[in-house]
């Protein structure tokens, strides 16, 4: 195993429950209720800034990213040789898989970040929580 793969394994932390039903796991839809497939941003807990998350997507890929506004996903970006001609693509959580990640600081003109997503299924939901 790299030091990489070592490091990383080191950051990701099992989801832990209160002894009841409440578990510091989050689900959230892929994007808009009912559809899915349209973006959705929604305000993480400023706990959460500056922390390690881990993010699975359950029943289809979801494309996500950290912004300091209600930013949106652009699933439909084409790149070319001179690079995309957008950069709103944010990154794919592939169905089934969990990726850890770190939430930045909140920027010195921000108060809040958004948890911006959108996935290509009806259905899809993304259990997040963190991991550090």
């Amino acid at each position: 195993m790299s030091s990489a793969e070592l490091t990383k394994s080191a950051r990701i932390r099992a989801p832990y429950g209160d002894g009841t039903a409440n578990t510091n796991v989050r689900l959230f839809s892929g994007g808009v209720l009912a559809t899915e497939t349209t973006h959705k941003a929604t305000v993480l807990p400023q706990s959460w800034h500056g922390q390690w998350l881990t993010i699975r997507a359950i029943g289809g890929n979801c494309w996500v990213m950290i912004s300091p506004t209600a930013a949106e996903i652009d699933r439909t970006v084409a790149a070319s040789e001179a690079g995309a001609a957008s950069p709103k693509l944010g990154i794919m959580v592939p169905s089934g898989e969990a990726i850890p990640f770190e939430v930045p600081s909140t920027p010195i003109d921000a108060t809040d970040l958004y948890l911006c997503r959108e996935s290509d299924a009806v259905g899809t939901k993304l259990e997040v929580w963190l991991s550090s």
